[in-house]
């Protein structure tokens, strides 16, 4: 059984990346850490300078 991928949506003003548009989710990477023990992988995905953006919290 494949549980849903928790998902947030970025509320919050982020830290842009070294790429244009590229978004870090800080609270992300904290519930992966919280969640997977430092084994979680998080995955964002921006649009442009906007920076709106979904974290989905990957298990390893």
């Amino acid at each position: 059984m494949v549980s849903a991928q928790p998902k947030q949506n970025c509320s919050t003003p982020l830290i842009f990346g070294r790429r244009k548009g590229e978004c870090i989710a800080g609270s992300c990477a904290l519930l992966c850490e919280l969640k997977y023990k430092g084994m979680g992988k998080c995955i964002s995905q921006g649009k442009g300078m906007q920076c709106n953006c979904s974290f989905s919290c990957q298990r390893p």
